[in-house]
């Protein structure tokens, strides 16, 4: 497994992409990069393809530091970067499959990112029937302009230990401050953030991020949308990740408005599992 040029994980790619291709659904979409990739090559994107064999790899995967959050961390591993996990052509057990991978390697902090909130909260409510929220898996949702913030809606009423929001490409202002601090969820009231044996409330990490390619194909990204949202986190205490600007090639810094980078992550947690009778592990 190589480590990925991702600014936010340390792996990507390879088994990690069990399963590859996806559909359009909303206007981030336009220049999807992994489309792209696919159509160079040849191949249809459009064919969602699942590939147990490298789920199966990942069980007995070795990771190595160094790792971006430091040293004593576990590493970010991102899954699926190349299609969506929540697809609807992606069978129910497969979701299942990596449920279990996640709870078998604790030893990984698990990114899961989808434009399909809707199938991620049935498919998590139905694992948090018998089995706790994983506290090392990440659930995100992608953000592209305030079309979409529903899929915020549905984020924070599916049970998970860290909720991300990433806004790549941003191709308008959002406005995150009523997702931030404490937030009331259906009936189960505000979560306590300390604990994982509770469903936290409100969000946890933002990734902004600009989208790159040719000049007549890239949406701009104009930088006090990102710096709006910068602020607002900040103020309330969550961990912002600003990925990259606007340009022909991937990896342009995207900055704050004195000049810096900035590249949170959520405080690290060394969590304790719980097996499913729940004795600490």
């Amino acid at each position: 497994m190589r480590t990925s040029n991702i600014g936010y994980c340390d792996y990507s790619g390879g088994d990690l992409n069990f399963v590859l291709g996806c559909t359009a659904v909303s206007a981030g979409c336009a220049n999807c990069y992994a489309r792209r990739i696919y159509e160079r090559f040849g191949k249809d994107f459009s064919k969602v393809t699942v590939y147990p064999e490298k789920l199966a790899r990942l069980l007995k995967w070795r990771p190595k530091p160094p790792y971006k959050r430091g040293a004593g961390s576990r590493p970010l591993a991102f899954v699926v970067d190349m299609g969506d996990l929540f697809h609807k052509d992606v069978a129910t057990n497969i979701i299942r499959r990596f449920l279990v991978l996640v709870w078998d390697r604790p030893d990984v902090d698990w990114l899961v990112l989808t434009k399909r909130p809707k199938r991620m909260r049935e498919e998590l409510l139905r694992w948090c029937a018998t089995t706790p929220p994983l506290p090392n898996l990440w659930l995100g949702v992608t953000v592209e302009n305030e079309d979409n913030l529903w899929r915020i809606d549905e984020l924070l009423k599916t049970p998970a230990a860290l909720r991300w929001v990433s806004m790549e490409p941003m191709l308008g202002p959002i406005d995150m401050e009523p997702y931030l601090g404490p937030v009331h969820v259906d009936s189960l009231g505000v979560r306590p953030r300390n604990n994982w044996d509770y469903w936290r409330a409100g969000l946890d990490w933002l990734v902004i991020g600009a989208e790159s390619g040719p000049d007549r194909k890239r949406r701009p990204l104009r930088w006090d949308w990102a710096w709006d949202v910068l602020e607002v986190g900040r103020r309330e205490g969550v961990p912002v990740f600003l990925k990259q600007d606007s340009g022909p090639h991937p990896g342009v810094p995207l900055l704050d408005r004195e000049g810096q980078e900035v590249k949170e992550f959520p405080p690290y947690q060394a969590w304790r599992f719980r097996d499913r009778e729940g004795k600490a592990s």
